[in-house]
């Protein structure tokens, strides 16, 4: 078992990033804030139940890879359209929300490919674990 401290920091970072536009999305009225609202909050735990419990695992791996999926599928939503109009920007927070929004898609890219890498070494065998048969 290896782990990868770049590929831990930068999960934890992407988490922290999809909670804050999470956060951001129910006070604009994106998303209703009610308890339909809780399995984002399982997701994001379980993306750092990945990062933080399995490090290193190909368990670890994959939920890293479906987290900085969910991060990048967060971003690609709403590049798409979903709640940003040209004078967004100009809204009280307008900046900080949609720089979280690139911010988000920008970490949750790399750590997806840090994470896909990680479980590829893992899969063949690499440094620290016992290859597949």
């Amino acid at each position: 078992m290896q782990r990868d401290p770049v590929l831990t920091t930068t999960a934890l970072l992407a988490i922290a990033l999809a909670s804050f536009h999470f956060a951001a999305d129910m006070t604009r009225g994106f998303e209703a804030g009610d308890l339909g609202d809780y399995a984002g909050v399982l997701m994001l735990a379980a993306w750092l139940f990945g990062a933080l419990a399995l490090p290193g695992q190909r368990a670890g791996f994959v939920l890293l890879m479906l987290g900085a999926l969910l991060g990048t599928v967060m971003t690609l939503a709403h590049m798409r359209g979903a709640g940003l109009g040209p004078k967004f920007g100009d809204t009280p927070g307008g900046f900080a929300y949609i720089w979280s929004l690139v911010a988000l898609g920008i970490t949750s890219a790399f750590s997806f490919a840090l994470a896909a890498r990680g479980l590829w070494r893992a899969w063949r065998g690499g440094p620290g674990f016992a290859r597949l048969s």
